[in-house]
């Protein structure tokens, strides 16, 4: 199956804030962060929920704290919210 996907950075216009972006793409989430970069390095997404689905990430080739170890890069604190769910804000 074929899925059309875009950058949350090409989607949301320059200038515009995220309060709460929640991400649930079923072990995809790491590639939903790195789309949105330039967001992120400009601290204009708030809060992010995410979570990391083990089985799916293995089988996208995703490692386990790709997105831990991307967000705290970017400048964002981590932290768990429940079993393999993530909670991050700006420092």
């Amino acid at each position: 199956m074929q899925v059309k996907v875009c950058r949350l950075d090409d989607l949301i216009p320059a200038g515009k804030n995220i309060s709460v972006l929640k991400i649930d793409t079923e072990g995809a989430d790491t590639w939903v962060l790195i789309g949105a970069e330039k967001m992120l390095r400009q601290k204009r997404i708030r809060h992010i929920f995410y979570e990391a689905n083990l089985e799916r990430m293995q089988r996208l080739g995703i490692q386990p704290d790709k997105a831990e170890k991307y967000l705290t890069g970017l400048g964002y604190i981590v932290r768990p919210f429940g079993p393999q769910e993530f909670y991050a804000t700006p420092e």
